[in-house]
């Protein structure tokens, strides 16, 4: 499986989850976790960025998945 790792602002972190990306303990008592969140990507799919055009890409995909018994 492909996994997709980013090191999110603690700000943009609940736009991530929101999405479907999990945030992992990875960077917590690190210099990085001063100001950032490891965040992964676990979806077979193309991972999703905030934002309103990859949010609605996304919706747009489940919606798709739906229709067709889970997108097999």
């Amino acid at each position: 499986m492909t996994t997709f790792h980013r090191f999110v602002l603690h700000h943009r972190v609940p736009d991530y989850l929101q999405l479907g990306w999990m945030a992992l303990p990875s960077l917590e008592d690190t210099h990085h976790g001063r100001w950032s969140t490891h965040c992964i990507w676990l979806c077979e799919c193309r991972p999703v960025e905030p934002g309103k055009q990859a949010a609605d890409e996304w919706r747009r995909s489940l919606s798709h998945m739906d229709a067709d018994g889970g997108g097999n």
